[in-house]
C-alpha cells in the first residue's frame, strides 16, 4: 500500500537521519510534534518501517563480504531466506527471481570462516541444490546511500567522482557495546545509553560520530520500495573490461535508482540493486534521423518571424536573444536541431549573423549552465548539492519533460557527445557575432540544470584571477556593459578595451585584457570546454 504524502515525507526524512528529533522531523513534514510522534508510531507496529542497526566489519576489521546466491527446492525457499535473515553475520537476505531462489550479503572474519559457512552450514541446510558465492572487493554505496527524492549522500557523491572513501579506525570493545545498544532501539537517547554503558554520554557521541564518518557503523530507517511507489526491485551484474570499469561505476552510481553498488569477483565484475516504479520493459529508442542541410537563403529583414530551417543556430526573431536548448523536452531534440544548422563560414551561416548585427539583436547565452549537459554525472555529484541544494530544488533537477532543463531522461553517452557539437557551433556563432559588432551580455541561469541559486555557473575564470592558466579549453571572454540609453549595438564603457578584434586577430585572441587583470565592472565568462573551437 502506497504511504500518504505526510508518511512518505516523515519516512524520507527518517532514511536521511534515523535518530533525528521530533522537532526536526516536524519541521521537515510541516506538521506538528504529536503527529509525527503518533505517524512514526504508527509506520513501526503496521511494520511499515524498522530500524536496524549494521557494523560494516570489512571497513573496520578488514572482513570479507561476499553475495551469495543459493538455488533451493520450491517448498524450501521461504524457510531458506528466513534461516539466512536470523544469521549474525546476514546483512541481507531477499527471495529473488531468475538464477538464483535467494540472494544474500555475508560477512566473514577471513576466506577459511567464509568456506566454512558455505560448505558446512549452507550447503548441508535440507533443501539448498547449489551455492553461489561472489567476494565484494569493493562497497561503494548500500541502501542506506539512496533516497526517494534523490538526494546524493556522501558516499554515492565519492562513488560518482571515483574518490577513495575515508579511512576508517578499528572498533573497540566499546565501539561495539554503543552498537549494540543502539541495535535494540536506534532511537534512543544518548543519553540512556551512557547510563547503561556506564560511560559519559559526550564519549557515546564522539565514538557514534566517528563512527557513521568512518562508514564502520550504518544507522538504517528501512521501508520496502513498493510503500514508496517502486513496484520492483531488481539485482544485476556486469561484466565490463578492468581499463572501463572505473567509468562504468561512475555511470552507475550516478543513476538515482541505484541503491547499492558493488565491485565483486567472479565471471561479473559489477553487481548492483536498483528500483523500479514499473516491470515492463522500455523499448529501446529509435536511432536519430539527421536530416540533410538544405540551403535555401536566409529569412529576409522584411520577414523576421518565418523561421528558416537551414538557419544557423540561434536564428531567433527579430531583436530576440536565443539560447541554446530551451524548451527542449526530447533527448534526441539537440542531436536532430543541430544537425540541420548550416556550417560556420557558409552564406547562410555569415548571412545570418549579419542580418542580426544590423537588426540589433542582443545575444544572452546561458553558456556555462549547459556543461551539464557534457557531464551529467559530474554536475549531480557536486558536493555542495547536499548541504545547499534546497529539497524543493533538488527534485526539480530530477528529469521531468515538465520542469525546464530537467532532460535527462535516459541522458548517456550519445547525448553528451551530442552536446558537445552543439557547443562547437553555438560558440563559434557567438564568436562571429561578436566579432562582428554584435552585441553579447552575459547570462547564467542558475536555478536549473543541477545549479543552485548563489553558486557561480562561470568556469575557467578562478584559475585566471588566481594567476594561473584556465584548464585546457577554456578561454576567458570579456563583453562589455551596455549603455541603457544607446542605439548602438555595443557601447563599452571604454571604446578601446572591448572592440571587436581586426580581420588579423587569430582566433582563440581577443583585444581585452585578461580576465586576471579585469575590474568588477567587466564580467568575465568562459566557455564550455571544447578542443575544436574558442568563443572568441
Amino acid at each position: 500500500m502506497a504511504l500518504s504524502r505526510m508518511d512518505r515525507s516523515l519516512v524520507v526524512a527518517l532514511r536521511r537521519s534515523p535518530r533525528a528529533s521530533y522537532a526536526a522531523l516536524a519541521a521537515e513534514t510541516g506538521a506538528d510534534e504529536r503527529t509525527v510522534r503518533r505517524s512514526l508510531e504508527r509506520l513501526r507496529e503496521d511494520g511499515t518501517l524498522a530500524f536496524s542497526v549494521s557494523v560494516l566489519f570489512e571497513n573496520a576489521r578488514g572482513y570479507l563480504v561476499a553475495q551469495l546466491e543459493l538455488n533451493c527446492r520450491p517448498d524450501a525457499v521461504d524457510m531458506m531466506a528466513r534461516a539466512l535473515a536470523a544469521r549474525d553475520d546476514t546483512r541481507f537476505a531477499a527471495v529473488t527471481t531468475g538464477g538464483a531462489d535467494v540472494v544474500a550479503d555475508l560477512t566473514a572474519p577471513d576466506t577459511q570462516a567464509l568456506h566454512a559457512v558455505v560448505t558446512s552450514e549452507l550447503g548441508a541446510l535440507e533443501g539448498v541444490t547449489a551455492v553461489r558465492t561472489q567476494v565484494v572487493m569493493s562497497l561503494l554505496f548500500t541502501a542506506v546511500d539512496w533516497d526517494p527524492e534523490g538526494l546524493i549522500s556522501d558516499a554515492r557523491r565519492r562513488a560518482i567522482q571515483g574518490e577513495p572513501a575515508p579511512a576508517t579506525s578499528p572498533l573497540d570493545a566499546t565501539d561495539l557495546a554503543i552498537a549494540a545498544a543502539l541495535r535494540k532501539d536506534v532511537r534512543a537517547p544518548l543519553s540512556r545509553v551512557a547510563r547503561d554503558l556506564d560511560i559519559h554520554e559526550t564519549t557515546v557521541q564522539r565514538r557514534l560520530n566517528r563512527m557513521l564518518h568512518g562508514r564502520a557503523l550504518q544507522l538504517r530507517a528501512d521501508v520496502k520500495p513498493t510503500a514508496l511507489g517502486y513496484a520492483a526491485e531488481s539485482r544485476f551484474t556486469l561484466s565490463v573490461r578492468p581499463a572501463d570499469q572505473a567509468a562504468a561505476l561512475r555511470t552507475l552510481a550516478s543513476d538515482p535508482a541505484l541503491r547499492a553498488l558493488y565491485v565483486v569477483t567472479g565471471p561479473a565484475s559489477i553487481l548492483g540493486y536498483s528500483v523500479h516504479s514499473s516491470v515492463s520493459v522500455k523499448p529501446p529508442a529509435p536511432p536519430p534521423t539527421r536530416l540533410p542541410l538544405r540551403t535555401s537563403s536566409p529569412t529576409p529583414p522584411s520577414a523576421p518571424n518565418e523561421a528558416s530551417p537551414s538557419a544557423a543556430p540561434g536564428k531567433p526573431s527579430s531583436g530576440s536573444a536565443s539560447r541554446p536548448g530551451h524548451g527542449e523536452s526530447s533527448s534526441l531534440a539537440p542531436r536532430r536541431l543541430w544537425h540541420e544548422a548550416a556550417d560556420p563560414g557558409s552564406s547562410v551561416w555569415d548571412d545570418t549573423v549579419d542580418e542580426h548585427v544590423s537588426l540589433g539583436t542582443t545575444l544572452d547565452p546561458s553558456l556555462a549552465v549547459y556543461v551539464a549537459s557534457r557531464d551529467a554525472a559530474q554536475a549531480r555529484g557536486r558536493e555542495y548539492h547536499r548541504d545547499y541544494t534546497s529539497p524543493q530544488a533538488w527534485k526539480f533537477f530530477q528529469p521531468n519533460p515538465e520542469s525546464h532543463g530537467s532532460y535527462f531522461q535516459d541522458w548517456g553517452t550519445e547525448e553528451e557527445v551530442a552536446w558537445k557539437e552543439n557547443y562547437r557551433l553555438w560558440m563559434a556563432f557567438v564568436r562571429d557575432f561578436y566579432h562582428r559588432g554584435g552585441r553579447v551580455t552575459v547570462s547564467s541561469d542558475r536555478g536549473f540544470i543541477y545549479k543552485p541559486l548563489r553558486f557561480r555557473a562561470r568556469r575557467g575564470d578562478g584559475a585566471a584571477a588566481r594567476g594561473r592558466s584556465p584548464p585546457a579549453g577554456d578561454h576567458p571572454v570579456r563583453f562589455a556593459p551596455t549603455s541603457p540609453d544607446s542605439s548602438s549595438p555595443r557601447t563599452p564603457a571604454d571604446p578601446t578595451a572591448c572592440s571587436p578584434p581586426s580581420a588579423s586577430t587569430p582566433s582563440g585572441s581577443s583585444s581585452a585584457p585578461s580576465a586576471a587583470s579585469s575590474s568588477a565592472t567587466w564580467p568575465t565568462v568562459s566557455a564550455a570546454r571544447s578542443s575544436s573551437t574558442s568563443p572568441c
